[in-house]
């Protein structure tokens, strides 16, 4: 799967409050709530030389400034190849390193969970993911799948929360319940015409894990998009997400590209 297409699928899929082009990259922010959003997407410039590149990072510097947030640089293969040691040679740290993996749109069938996540299994066991708690799929998010999803300070809440509302459809919001609370959420967005879908904001209560519902929550939003005739999709994980990595490897996830933020804090 092409990577610069996904970075931009995705980038449309998580639309910052503001988005202004420099060049070829694109300044993205959301004060200062999320990564992704309150980052430059640097694709393209790959020909530009490092004099041009300067022109860039100091342009996004200022963009960055005059709303007073640090700058932030999201970098993949698709890149320039000197940006990454240009940043650390101004300063930036490293932030954030995560991965893109991909996998076949197959809906929800293929999709199995470890027996150590479900209480009670016998550890040899690899069962098929069918909760007997319902998933919900809705077209909108609900206050109880924002209460699982972001659980923070009412300010940062609110802004994720008019993120999330920006997000084109189609999109389907999962939610796993126990009729009063969500015990799980996730979401996915789908591009009809490249036939791609992302998986975004998977979470579960931490009283709520190792019991299988990040695996059902993923093959409900298979499901859903499968029946779009999706043929890919696509997620993000971070590197240090050990059990994350190991779900969605067992939902047939792969691999693509890593990226990582590169950030300068005054």
């Amino acid at each position: 799967m092409n990577g610069e297409l996904i970075e931009r699928l995705a980038d449309a899929a998580w639309p910052a409050e503001q988005c202004q082009a420099l060049g070829p990259w694109t300044l993205r922010a959301s004060r200062g709530v999320t990564r992704r959003a309150n980052s430059v997407l640097t694709l393209g410039a790959r020909g530009l030389d490092r004099k041009e590149l300067a022109k860039l990072i100091e342009s996004a510097e200022r963009f960055y400034a005059e709303r007073s947030l640090p700058p932030v640089f999201q970098l993949s293969p698709m890149s320039p190849a000197a940006l990454d040691r240009m940043l650390e040679d101004r300063g930036y740290g490293i932030s954030g390193a995560s991965e893109v993996w991909t996998a076949p749109c197959n809906g929800g069938a293929d999709i199995l969970v470890c027996p150590e996540e479900i209480s009670g299994q016998p550890s040899h066991l690899a069962l098929p993911i069918r909760l007997s708690t319902k998933i919900t799929l809705e077209p909108s998010p609900s206050q109880s799948w924002f209460d699982c999803a972001f659980d923070e300070p009412e300010e940062r809440r609110a802004i994720h929360e008019e993120l999330v509302r920006r997000i084109p459809s189609p999109r389907a919001f999962a939610t796993v319940s126990d009729g009063r609370a969500a015990e799980g959420v996730g979401m996915a967005v789908a591009n009809v015409q490249h036939g791609i879908a992302g998986i975004f904001c998977m979470a579960t209560r931490l009283e709520n894990r190792r019991k299988g519902i990040a695996a059902g929550i993923l093959s409900s939003l298979s499901d859903w998009a499968a029946a779009l005739r999706i043929r890919k999709l696509y997620l993000q994980v971070m590197n240090d997400n050990a059990p994350a990595r190991a779900l969605y490897a067992r939902a047939g996830f792969t691999s693509a590209f890593p990226y990582h933020y590169r950030i300068r804090y005054e």
